[in-house]
């Protein structure tokens, strides 16, 4: 893995996670925003630090990259990307924009650039992308993408479909 990860979109700037970002992120976190995750608001900073520092543990790892989006004017926080399961055939995608820019194209474009750097530096067969039944808005960003449904998954949260995106080949600027 690349030791700096930097993309860049027609609107975002795209990188890893890094501790100085842990406010904005935990700020973005509400009960709104999870209600169609897998998981709940972490309880407390406290709680969060647990979380963060294992995204922190995975990227040194290799395993997995938690990508923090940006507006490239302004620097605005805009939400996380993961791309999970790094070095499997089908590494697992997941995203979440905060309230205040959901709606706006931005996870698409967030989405689109990883699949674009994960297919170029990861070479996998496609990406596995989970989605609550209920959320449509995150369907029509998979179908945005190429996406075609592959299975379901029960939880004990929600009923997830499963979509199949396929790797990309368009070049996104990265440094």
């Amino acid at each position: 893995m690349p030791d700096r990860i930097d993309l860049r979109t027609a609107r975002l700037s795209l990188r890893p996670f890094q501790s100085e970002d842990t406010a904005e992120v935990y700020a973005g976190i509400t009960p709104a925003l999870t209600r169609y995750m897998s998981w709940e608001p972490p309880a407390s900073a406290a709680d969060f630090a647990i979380v963060w520092r294992s995204w922190l543990a995975a990227f040194q790892a290799g395993t997995d990259i938690h990508f923090v989006i940006r507006r490239q004017s302004g620097n605005e926080f805009c939400g996380i990307v993961g791309l999970h399961q790094i070095g499997e055939t089908r590494p697992e995608l997941g995203i979440w924009i905060k309230g205040a820019v959901q709606r706006s194209g931005l996870g698409t474009e967030a989405l689109a650039a990883i699949v674009r750097w994960a297919s170029q530096h990861q070479a996998p067969e496609g990406f596995v992308y989970p989605v609550a039944e209920e959320n449509k808005p995150s369907q029509r960003l998979a179908e945005a993408l190429g996406g075609t449904v592959i299975g379901r998954r029960a939880g004990s949260k929600y009923s997830s479909i499963i979509y199949h995106i396929p790797a990309l080949t368009a070049d996104v600027a990265s440094n």
